[in-house]
Parts: C-alpha cells; structure tokens; sequence
C-alpha cells in the first residue's frame, strides 16, 4: 500500500513539482520503494518530477524513464555534478544533449557548477568544466541548474558571463540573505530543498523570507536531505510537501496561492509549456 506523507492539512486540491530528483540514486539506494515512489508521489500532489542526470550512467536511464508510461510525468537534464568532473567522462553528456536536443521530455542543463567542500582541490577541472556546460546551454538554449557549495564567488563570478543568455536556477540553495540578494541582481532562480525545514538552516530561512517569490522553486533533491519530520529516511518526492508546507508558512501565505505559484515558476524556468 502507498505510504501517505502528506501533513495533516487537506491539500488535495493542489499540486506541486518536484523540480530536481534523482530517481536512479533513490531506488538505489531505497530498493524498496520501486513499486511505490510514483505512487506515493501522485497521492501526495506532485504533479511532475524533474529527474537530474548529473553522471554518465544516469544519462539514458533518466532519457528513457522520461517516455515509460509513469503515474507521475518525468523531464529530465542532463550534465556533470562538479564533485565527479576529475573523474568522469565530461564530454559524454555534451555529447548526450546534442543528440537528444530536441527531445521534449530534455529541459535543462545540470547540475553543473563548483564543489568546494569535497573536491577544492579540483577547482580548476571544475571550472573548465562549468564552462564547457554553461557553452552548451547556451548553444541548446536551455536553462541550467546550478550546484554550488562553498564556491559562491567563483559560481557568481562565472555565471556573470552568461546571465543574459540562459535561464539559472542555484539548486538546493544554501546561502544566506546577502547571496541571495545578489542571485536576485541577476535574475536567477532559487530553490530550496528540505534543509529549509532543519532548526539549525536560519540563514537559509531569512533568505527564503525575503527572496521574491516568483524566483522560488522548491525540490527534494532525493535520497537526499529528506525535510522535517523525516529526517534520517531516504527522502523521496512524496516528501515534498514538509518543505511546501515550511515555505507556505514561513511566508504566511495562502497554500493554494504558493502552489500555483511555484508551479507556474517551474514551468516558466525550465520553459515546460504544459504538465502531461
């Protein structure tokens, strides 16, 4: 039976999207949940996955999974998550893209970008990196999400060249008010992931309270960083209503209000002209 997760308030008449997952890597590593994940998703009102193809591997599994038939409609991106860029084939996703360029289902670029806290002392790989993706996004003309951590001046400093071109999300952001503000400066994107619901995330919070509301995007960015209260659990879309949920009252704002916002600012971003 499907696993209902949806906060106690009746939310039956909205729907949301979960803008960057990883369906590959939660079944992996949620074995358990192969029947179940869409299920749980579509009952809980997502309405649409965005499944992020950050290595070699996942490539044609997400391109495929994108045109199975799903209780929830999947896109998927495709690019190289900045931790691996040392270690992997980079040019097999730049190839990847090109060749599908014109699959519907193919909505953005990423995640690419800097990874500072693990991999620093591949800083310069990852900027070349970085670089080559970001000239393929605009080549194809798709957005592209951004992966950025303890790297926020050498990601502003890079994206500057190619904030009038494409279309920048800065995915499960975290920063505070002042980063944020200049994100804002440039007309990118936000989103927040679960870690917008920890008690520790009060920067992340006051960013969120202040960013303009058009600019957000929420996500799970599953296994990963399941919210408040299901920490510790693989996370899984289903989850994403604890962050809806955080946001709609952090802001003090109407939950039908916010989610037809968030949703019309997914479609907008990645420019998906209709849900499925």
């Amino acid at each position: 039976m499907p696993v209902q997760v949806r906060p106690r308030a009746d939310y039956s008449n909205l729907m949301i999207i979960d803008s960057h997952t990883h369906i590959d890597i939660t079944l992996e590593s949620a074995p358990e949940l192969k029947d179940t994940l869409f299920i749980n998703a579509r009952e809980n009102g997502v309405a649409a996955m965005v499944q992020i193809a950050a290595h070699v591997d996942s490539y044609e599994y997400s391109r495929s999974l994108s045109h199975s038939p799903t209780p929830v409609p999947v896109f998927y991106t495709i690019g190289m998550h900045p931790g691996e860029a040392h270690e992997s084939d980079t040019s097999a996703g730049i190839h990847f893209a090109r060749e599908h360029k014109d699959d519907p289902k193919f909505i953005g670029i990423g995640e690419i970008g800097l990874e500072y806290y693990y991999a620093k002392e591949h800083a310069q790989i990852q900027k070349k990196v970085f670089r080559e993706y970001l000239d393929l996004a605009a080549e194809l003309g798709k957005p592209v999400v951004i992966h950025s951590r303890d790297a926020f001046e050498d990601t502003l400093s890079i994206l500057e060249s190619y904030q009038n071109d494409i279309n920048i999300l800065i995915h499960c952001f975290t920063g505070d008010r002042e980063q944020m503000e200049e994100y804002m400066k440039r007309g990118f994107y936000i989103s927040f992931s679960g870690i917008l619901t920890f008690k520790n995330a009060k920067a992340i919070q006051e960013a969120a309270l202040h960013t303009p509301l058009d600019k957000i995007l929420i996500e799970t960015d599953a296994p990963f960083l399941a919210p408040s209260p299901m920490r510790g659990k693989t996370n899984q879309p289903a989850y994403l209503w604890h962050t809806f949920e955080y946001l709609a009252k952090l802001r003090n704002l109407p939950v039908d209000e916010i989610s037809l916002t968030l949703v019309e600012n997914t479609l907008a971003f990645y420019g998906i002209p209709f849900l499925p």
